[in-house]
């Protein structure tokens, strides 16, 4: 889908500067501007510390909007961009200076159209590149693999956030219409406290799709993490700033205890030792405090994006717990709407994983007020700009692949059995040393390509 890419970025002076990466058709496009907004004036300030007076956030998007119309190129690119409301075109920002990755740009507000993150065809995308490798084409083969880490532990009553609202919001938000369906959905959830587990417990009495565990330690879930292969991988638990961005993850000790979590997991583990293979998609982060920004303004869901995974969604400030629970809910309702227009079989598609919240944004911003014009709503509350998405700027697209019918025990044991063979047979060609190395890489890349096509076949399915 087309792209309106702005870049901000510090230049040898010392000041930022922005100009236009995508399209890169316009005369000029590519000429720096100098960016002058500040995170610490009027009215982002004010914003930001939640001073209640009138229009705070229109006045925000505001002042980001007449900024970036100082760039003739940036601003005629914006023009074309709002005068077409039927086609989704992704309004992206690649920000390099931390005060500006500190700026509200979810609240950008045209002129004429309003708030652009409002309407379904324009989401607001923080970009970030990546040195990892990037897979061009996601091979998408039922069932879906959700893993949800719901654990808020704290020393106090306000710190203690209970898990159990959160799950009930994972719940309805669509996972059940995904089975009937016929795109079938597995849930696998680790929790630290015991209410919360009889709860999912309960439910999976009657629902096979959904299992649960507790949290251990760190080892304890990466492994399951791994062993699982989420498509999503979800957190609901707290974060710190102090030293570098990590979450903050109750174990069962934990709870029974009344201490803060003692799981710290940062985003370069998370990469290196839950994911390694790249199975994740997306990681979302309804953290209570990581997104409060470290000293250079860069978040764990930024940081994450940069260790390789395809998108990240974070908050940019602390966000009520009841806020948490509504984006969750909406958010992965409207994943669920994106998967199903995904047809069996078909040509892979894009995904931009922003437009999936449009549907929160309207929601927290309309502020429970029907009768109030959600343009007019969203002026004075800022709770649906607090979300945020970053992505790599490579186009995610998914293949879903045909589905196959289940497999039956005997069939399991065979294939495991292979896989076996198959990997004492690698380990044999590593350790010849009497074959060249261009020859054994040869062999190796096809004994690895037959285990990971007994592993597709496997995933989910034991």
């Amino acid at each position: 889908m087309p792209r309106l890419m702005v870049y901000v970025q510090d230049n040898l002076n010392g000041y930022p500067t922005f100009y236009l990466e995508n399209p890169r058709n316009l005369n000029n496009g590519r000429k720096g501007y100098l960016f002058t907004l500040s995170s610490h004036s009027t009215p982002f300030a004010e914003m930001s510390d939640g001073r209640p007076y009138d229009n705070v956030v229109k006045a925000a998007g505001e002042q980001l909007h007449q900024m970036l119309s100082r760039h003739p190129a940036v601003s005629l690119a914006l023009q074309n961009v709002v005068s077409n409301e039927n086609t989704t075109n992704p309004v992206c920002f690649f920000l390099d200076p931390p005060d500006a990755d500190a700026l509200p740009w979810e609240a950008l507000h045209d002129p004429v159209k309003g708030f652009l993150a409002l309407k379904n065809v324009w989401p607001i995308v923080r970009m970030q590149s990546s040195s990892l490798d990037f897979q061009d084409e996601q091979y998408f083969e039922p069932p879906l693999r959700i893993m949800a880490i719901l654990s808020a532990a704290g020393a106090d009553s306000a710190s203690r956030v209970p898990g159990k609202p959160e799950w009930e919001s994972l719940l309805g938000a669509g996972a059940d219409r995904l089975n009937a369906a016929g795109l079938p959905v597995r849930l696998r959830v680790l929790v630290g406290e015991e209410q919360l587990k009889n709860a999912i417990d309960a439910t999976a009495e009657n629902q096979d799709w959904v299992s649960a565990d507790w949290i251990i330690d760190k080892d304890q879930v990466f492994s399951a993490i791994r062993t699982f292969s989420p498509h999503i991988l979800h957190f609901f638990c707290h974060g710190t700033t102090e030293f570098s961005p990590h979450l903050q993850i109750g174990n069962r000790s934990d709870w029974v205890a009344g201490t803060e979590g003692s799981i710290a997991i940062s985003a370069d583990e998370l990469r290196g030792r839950a994911d390694p293979q790249k199975f994740i998609w997306v990681v979302t982060l309804n953290a209570c405090e990581t997104a409060t920004q470290t000293k250079d303004a860069r978040g764990l869901a930024r940081e994450l994006v940069s260790q390789g995974f395809p998108a990240a969604i974070g908050m940019r400030e602390k966000a009520e717990a009841s806020h948490a629970h509504k984006l969750c809910r909406l958010f992965y309702r409207a994943v669920v709407r994106l998967l199903l227009s995904i047809p069996e079989g078909g040509p892979s598609q894009e995904l931009e994983w922003a437009s999936a919240m449009y549907e929160a944004r309207t929601e927290l911003g309309g502020q429970g007020q029907p009768s109030i014009p959600l343009q007019v709503a969203a002026r004075t509350c800022k709770y649906w700009t607090i979300p945020v998405v970053y992505t790599r700027p490579e186009p995610f697209k998914i293949k879903r692949m045909a589905s196959q019918p289940s497999l039956t025990l005997p069939e399991k044991i065979r294939l495991l059995e292979e896989r076996r063979t198959l990997l004492s047979e690698r380990e044999d060609v590593a350790a010849d040393r009497n074959t060249p190395e261009e020859i054994k890489t040869g062999i190796l890349r096809e004994f690895d390509d037959r285990i990971e096509q007994i592993d597709k076949r496997l995933r989910g399915r034991l």
